[in-house]
């Protein structure tokens, strides 16, 4: 006599087939998660002297998505299978097996399952590490392939924490079920509201409210939020009763509902127990369309950007007695170069307690302003550009104690006017009238650090500057050597480096498409997953539809009815998500860059981009799958 272990091990490997797409989304999930752990946890990627934080911050937002829908998805799963096997506990009762041994069995075989989903899925992650660390390599620079401990630990903490969660809710759900419970299991549709007016009606009020709310008020910023839940609620809501619109479609022409009558009989049932799923899809996809729209925005507006922060083709800093080569080893730098020098500025600063100090004469004299200044005042200089597609929030500070002297704003001024080198880019930016610039500076002592200058430099053609760009740095870097340190030896690196528009193309270009590439990652995974979804749901009912169909057959329902049947069903379960989808992305992307102030010809452009792409993708996997489906069904 065999015990629950020896019976539930021969379970797992007699039904080793039907527990392999189980076993391979766990695997799947656990590798592409994996994958973004080693490099989260890449001691290269997290130097920011190697790898710029502008870059290394894009991975945390395709991470915390990964690790919601990885929970979600590993869930959902995992409730597909037990309700793929809640007939066999069933049978295992009703053959005198104790509920206590029904739930060891289902314990023993989950942990089989989880054990190699994960094992699979690390030995999967660390095999394909290698190319993955490849083209993350020439996107953002060279990094070293070292996988590091932490991302196996991590990996493993998160996904067995997942399954013991998952392992412990269903056995104390199993206890609660009876026999019958677990035989009917599957054939009853879902019992929430289905094909209720009134819950259909609603929607569509709350689809109307959020579409027309952003046209009536100007500044939708607090409305974003609001506005998104009320179209997803608004949209589950629609999801949800979807046989009472088609209904009433279908009723509108009397033919069309004869002829559909097996389709219109049978969609209650198959919108009850799918509209979760199709809501779930819809989720995914919405997801794709907004972050990936986001990111082809970001890789388009690379060079405005790099243009507008850099009025200037290079700049550089002389600070705390750093960046102090001379005129001669500066000369020699810009010659030794295939592009022509066409302006060389100084601009004269003193750097006092996080503030960057400027005289209104100097900056009208070498930048060529128009400034005026009041003696006891000064302008807030926030260089910013409010059309670089992120939000800001500078605020003016209404008086400073300089010297033991109060001075009051005047006015604040955003306006980019010279490159904002990293030493002094987070600092206040005061313009004072230059008498009193005069005398703060008299009261700073001789030969002080704190009195810098900004080196400005044009070019010829700024896209031929970046080998000048590299020699200046090396040369700074050389000269900083024989220097104190003053943030630190990587600091001091990073804060004394140059700006440029070159590199801060190059590091932007390169950041952007490092998003990209995340984010189409997420996409495939989503978009198997989604389709997975689609999958486990038929499969639990396949049986089931399977005696159904060959019942009406024998009724007299031809085969070419039963197909066209099929057909319309999983055409809304596929294709249906993916038009809402696309549709609802769209308009959060819209919205989003209305509250942002960006251009919504982005939003819209790319949105339609990968909308199309992800229902071409979809059309193409629903034409293979219907085939196939449906010649099971018929056999």
């Amino acid at each position: 006599m065999m015990n629950f272990k020896q019976i539930s091990f021969r379970m797992f490997k007699s039904n080793i087939r039907q527990y392999y797409l189980y076993i391979a989304c766990g695997s799947f999930s656990t590798m592409i998660f994996f994958l973004f752990s080693t490099i989260m946890t890449n001691n290269d990627f997290n130097d920011s002297s190697k790898i710029d934080s502008m870059i290394s911050s894009n991975l945390y937002a395709p991470s915390l998505v990964l690790a919601i829908f990885s929970f979600v998805f590993i869930v959902y799963a995992h409730n597909s299978f037990i309700k793929f096997r809640k007939k066999d506990y069933a049978l295992f009762m009703v053959i005198g097996m104790t509920n206590s041994n029904v739930k060891k069995i289902m314990v023993f075989e989950n942990i089989l399952i989880a054990i190699a989903s994960i094992l699979s899925g690390l030995l999967l992650g660390t095999i394909f590490s290698k190319g993955f660390y490849f083209i993350v390599g020439k996107i953002i620079g060279n990094i070293d392939l070292s996988i590091n401990l932490k991302s196996y630990i991590y990996t493993m903490i998160f996904f067995v924490g997942i399954n013991i969660i998952l392992i412990l809710k269903s056995y104390i759900l199993l206890t609660h079920y009876k026999i019958i419970e677990l035989l009917k299991n599957g054939k009853l549709a879902d019992k929430n509201v289905t094909g209720n007016r009134i819950f259909a009606v609603l929607g569509v009020v709350l689809i109307i409210i959020s579409i027309i709310t952003p046209m009536l008020h100007n500044k939708i910023t607090g409305f974003v939020l609001i506005n998104i839940a009320n179209i997803l609620i608004g949209i589950y809501l629609v999801i949800s009763n979807l046989d009472w619109f088609i209904l009433k479609i279908l009723k509108l022409g009397k033919n069309k509902y004869i002829n559909n009558l097996l389709f219109v009989s049978n969609l209650k049932y198959k919108i009850g127990s799918c509209k979760n799923i199709i809501f779930s899809i819809t989720l995914l996809v919405v997801t794709i369309v907004f972050f990936i729209s986001f990111a082809l925005t970001a890789a388009e507006n690379v060079n405005n950007n790099a243009i507008s922060y850099n009025p200037y083709d290079i700049a550089y800093c002389n600070l705390y007695g750093k960046n102090g080569i001379s005129e001669e080893l500066l000369n020699k730098v810009i010659k030794s170069k295939d592009v022509q020098l066409t302006s060389i500025k100084k601009l004269e600063f003193i750097e006092k307690n996080r503030m960057t100090i400027i005289s209104n004469k100097i900056i009208n004299d070498t930048l060529g302003c128009n400034l005026k200044v009041e003696k006891g005042k000064y302008i807030s200089l926030f260089q910013t550009d409010i059309n670089d597609g992120y939000g800001h929030h500078d605020v003016e500070i209404k008086n400073y104690d300089i010297n033991g002297k109060i001075y009051y704003s005047q006015e604040k001024l955003v306006k980019i006017l010279f490159n904002t080198s990293p030493v002094i880019r987070y600092h206040y930016c005061l313009i004072v009238n230059n008498d009193d610039y005069n005398n703060i500076k008299s009261k700073v002592k001789a030969n002080n650090d704190d009195i810098g200058t900004i080196n400005l430099m044009n070019f010829s053609d700024w896209t031929k500057t970046e080998k000048i760009t590299s020699e200046l740095n090396k040369q700074l870097e050389m000269y900083n050597k024989n220097t104190r340190e003053f943030f630190g030896k990587s600091a001091d690196k990073y804060n004394f480096k140059t700006r440029s528009k070159i590199d801060d193309h190059i590091l932007a270009n390169r950041s952007s498409i490092f998003l990209l590439f995340l984010f189409c990652f997420i996409f495939i995974l989503f978009f198997v997953a989604s389709n997975l979804m689609i999958h486990f749901k038929i499969l639990t009912e396949f049986e089931g539809e399977k005696i159904k169909y060959k019942k009406l057959n024998k009724m007299g329902i031809t085969e070419k009815e039963i197909s066209n049947t099929i057909l319309k069903e999983l055409r809304i379960i596929f294709l249906l998500p993916c038009v809402l989808g696309i549709m609802i992305g769209m308009y959060c992307v819209c919205l989003k860059f209305l509250s942002a102030g960006i251009n919504t010809n982005y939003g819209v452009k790319y949105s339609i981009i990968t909308g199309v792409i992800y229902i071409i993708l979809e059309f193409v996997f629903y034409i293979i799958y219907n085939k196939q489906y449906i010649k099971k069904i018929l056999k």
